[in-house]
């Protein structure tokens, strides 16, 4: 079913003060509300662009000059775009914004750097479903995922995420007010021992305790002979973790119960 629009009355000024980030077709929606000829819409948008009120990102999407939101600008680089991984990180200020923002989409999309950020998109099969937050920046929608799917995420893919041993205080700092039980059951959807493992690693060094059949899951699910927590960055200092089946570097170490 296509989309109702509610007409459009103001002057392209105003809609931009009401967008500071927005798609082509979005302004061509409106700017045929306002009376007037969508196919001259471009037109118009690159004059704004050329008086510097505008910025053109990349095709078809632009940002206000003297104020626009990040992870906003992300969200309309596809049309299934959720923040993720450093990206909600920063979004829900566990971490300050860095020089990345990764988000999933299901789309064939391209990277984009603008304004010293690293837009990064991780292709997925499928849109995301569950765990998934709908919020709303300047008054429009986006998607990211929970801080629950979020650590877990960055457990996964440890190049899209803040170094391990920061990684580890961040989630020791809010342990207490995650739904453990969620973050077992996302990661054992990714067939992943080593991530399980991973992730008892930092429910044991965060104190947290798991009831009994959590505590099953973690041990049948996780790796059964010793996997490196790193595996591209071994040393002689690493130490091996039976109760986890980890070998560990020795900047994880220490966060471990009774170490230092």
């Amino acid at each position: 079913m296509k989309e109702l629009r509610l007409p459009w009355t103001g002057t392209p000024l105003e809609f931009f003060a009401l967008h500071p980030v927005f798609r082509l077709d979005e302004f061509e929606a409106a700017y045929e509300n306002m009376g007037r000829a969508s196919k001259s819409a471009t037109r118009i948008l690159a004059w704004h662009v050329k008086e510097g009120r505008l910025l053109n990102v990349s095709r078809g999407l632009y940002v206000r000059a003297d104020d626009f939101d990040p992870w906003l600008l992300a969200s309309k680089l596809a049309d299934d775009v959720v923040i993720s991984h450093d990206g909600a990180l920063s979004f829900h200020r566990v971490t300050g914004l860095g020089h990345r923002i990764s988000f999933t989409t299901s789309s064939r999309t391209s990277r984009v750097v603008f304004n010293e950020v690293i837009y990064q998109p991780l292709r997925i099969p499928a849109p995301r479903i569950g765990g998934i937050l709908e919020r709303k920046r300047s008054g429009q929608p986006l998607f990211v995922t929970s801080l629950e799917l979020t650590f877990v995420d960055c457990l996964a893919l440890l190049e899209r995420a803040p170094p391990p041993e920061e990684l580890i205080v961040h989630y020791g700092q809010r342990a207490k007010s995650l739904d453990h039980r969620a973050m077992i059951q996302h990661a054992l959807g990714f067939d992943s021992p080593l991530l399980v493992s991973r992730l008892a690693y930092f429910f044991i060094c965060a104190r947290v305790g798991l009831d009994g059949p959590d505590k099953h899951l973690l041990e049948t699910h996780g790796a059964q002979r010793p996997a490196y927590f790193l595996r591209t960055a071994r040393s002689e200092e690493d130490r091996f973790i039976r109760r986890c089946n980890l070998i560990v570097p020795p900047d994880l170490l220490r966060f471990w119960p009774g170490t230092g």
